[in-house]
């Protein structure tokens, strides 16, 4: 039986309401992408909203990449939440947004089972209190301190991926609706979410063929019941954090993560093995593995040593150990969400107009976001690049002169555009 904090259910206002319909993925599951599904986000808020800085947001399937996670559980396999996340194909779309992470769970209230119903009292995930439900939707460069606000769960449905060391729940199904507060003050963010994935084929827990009584399925020929696969040869195994949700990263970070590996007695040559990811060149997304020679039989810790660059695309990538001949081993690969804040300049930090005195002068900006950044000066007006200018730093020096000029600031997901200023000359 779900146990859940039950309150009246609220309306998701602004000509939003609870999504219609599935969206549509692939329907066969792909173990080496276990967490690929499909999703629909509808969001907007009131305004003074920091989430969606006052515009409505409609994402689909076709919009970007989704993944999604039953994120915690009990020790007896239990779920307790679920994580939603969606990059982008377009960073600078302002109707989709360039990428979304949405929370759901139950983790800190006492008995409680995450599943259909209606959660009030929500706090920050994963910074809840004893007795509150876990909620928090971020992204688009923008997050809460603090959150109150709550959410109804309409659909909830996993299964379990197979042949894992510690079973692992997969969610193959979730919708629900959100109404988020930041900072405990009274704008807010609404909006209505639904993923789908694959079925793996395995029901959690199932022993077989039978109903899932233990007894079988009523059909016994008199002949023993085929004995249940020997695990294989070689094993991987990461930690459960790994399992549970993406590794998180931004650019110019390294990250090492721990593995174990166990070859048994039928193996009697050395293993050699390699890491790979789905990264392209462009990317400045690398991994490294180590030791790259496991000895057989027996057991050996490894380590997997993750870099991204200034200017690395932020997406999921797959990180998947691998033996020399190209063998891919069950549960050997995980995921890696590298984040990005686009671009902006604030206020404070805008280039001014300038007079010139009979001399040079020059234009400063600073750039706010996740950087490195680089910065493109043009004389004109603002989106006219037609005429730039050969310096990429937030300062420009100008001749004394009378013209128009504006700056455009990159990183690795987005751009911002500067006010326009002039520099005159009296």
């Amino acid at each position: 039986m779900v146990k859940v904090m039950r309150g009246v259910v609220f309306c998701v206002a602004l000509c939003l309401v609870a999504l219609q319909g599935t969206a549509q993925t692939t329907t066969t599951w792909d173990p080496q992408n276990p967490h690929v599904g499909a999703g629909q986000l509808q969001m907007a808020g009131t305004p003074g909203d920091y989430i969606t800085g006052n515009r409505e947001y409609r994402v689909g399937p076709q919009h970007g990449r989704w993944f999604g996670f039953v994120t915690h559980r009990t020790d007896d396999g239990t779920p307790l939440g679920v994580r939603i996340s969606f990059s982008s194909n377009d960073f600078n779309n302002e109707i989709t947004g360039s990428s979304w992470f949405l929370e759901f769970h139950v983790v800190d209230i006492p008995g409680a089972v995450f599943g259909e119903g209606t959660y009030v009292g929500a706090q920050r995930a994963p910074f809840t209190d004893s007795g509150h439900p876990g909620l928090s939707v971020t992204g688009d460069g923008r997050g809460c301190n603090t959150i109150t606000g709550r959410f109804e769960v309409t659909a909830f449905e996993f299964d379990c991926i197979p042949d894992t060391t510690t079973t692992q729940l997969h969610l193959t199904h979730f919708a629900g609706t959100f109404e988020q507060h930041c900072e405990g003050g009274r704008p807010f963010a609404r909006g209505s979410i639904i993923y789908n994935a694959p079925s793996t084929g395995t029901i959690c827990g199932d022993d077989g063929d039978g109903d899932g009584d233990g007894e079988g399925d009523g059909d016994d020929d008199g002949e023993d019941e085929e004995e249940p696969a020997p695990p294989p040869p070689f094993q991987v195994t990461f930690p459960s954090e790994v399992w549970t949700a993406p590794v998180e990263m931004t650019n110019s970070e390294t990250r090492t993560i721990a593995f174990n590996t166990a070859v048994d007695g039928t193996v009697i040559s050395d293993l050699n093995l390699s890491v790979i990811t789905n990264a392209l060149p462009t990317d400045e997304f690398h991994a490294e593995i180590t030791p790259s020679v496991i000895a057989a039989p027996g057991a050996a810790e490894g380590q997997i040593k993750i870099t991204t660059g200034p200017m690395t695309f932020p997406r999921t990538y797959t990180v998947t150990v691998i033996a020399s001949d190209g063998t891919v081993f069950n549960n050997s690969s995980f995921l890696v969400d590298v984040q990005c804040t686009p671009p902006f300049i604030l206020g404070i930090d805008q280039p001014r107009s300038v007079a010139a005195t009979g001399g040079n002068v020059q234009l400063q900006t600073k750039a706010s976001g996740s950087g490195p950044f680089t910065y493109q000066w043009y004389r004109g007006f603002r989106g006219m690049t037609r005429d730039p200018i050969a310096t990429t730093g937030a300062n420009l020096t100008v001749p004394n002169d009378s013209a128009n000029y504006w700056v455009r600031v990159r990183n690795a997901c987005g751009t911002f555009d500067s006010q326009v200023v002039r520099a005159a000359n009296p």
